[in-house]
């Protein structure tokens, strides 16, 4: 029956992992994919995939450490077994928040970076007008 268990916690845990997965991969193109955009923020893109690498790689680590003591998951009881199977999962989703924060954090620097030249280009605007109502108003002297 344990075997039966563990293929069932299995299962359901490839279903929960997946689609984290998939959004841990669309959120890392989307960081690429903006950064080649804004080439200035590619140093906080780099610490993040090399975060995410580490992080990966450990829970690589962990889950190869679970399948290689597969015999010693086999005579866990349920719950034990489901708690090391959840912590693979809750590792999963940290990396997926990890990349996803980077992610919104890049994004907020470069709307920051817009609002500031948006103003700048609006008090350039203004002092041109300024500059040119005093050059006007000479004139008429």
């Amino acid at each position: 029956m344990s075997k039966l268990g563990l293929a069932i916690d299995a299962a359901f845990l490839a279903q929960e992992a997946y689609p984290v997965f998939n959004n841990i991969i669309r959120t890392q193109k989307n960081i690429v994919d903006r950064v080649q955009e804004y080439p200035q923020y590619i140093p906080l893109a780099l610490e993040c995939e090399l975060a995410v690498a580490q992080k990966s790689y450990s829970l690589i680590q962990y889950m190869t450490g679970l399948t290689m003591s597969i015999g010693d998951l086999y005579g866990m009881k349920a719950g034990d077994r489901k708690l090391l199977l959840e912590h693979a999962l809750n590792e999963l989703r940290s990396i997926n928040s990890f990349s996803r924060n980077v992610m919104y954090s890049i994004n907020k620097r470069i709307w920051s970076d817009r609002i500031a030249r948006v103003k700048l280009k609006l008090w350039v605007n203004r002092e041109k007008e300024l500059i040119g109502d005093i050059i006007e108003n000479a004139k008429r002297i």
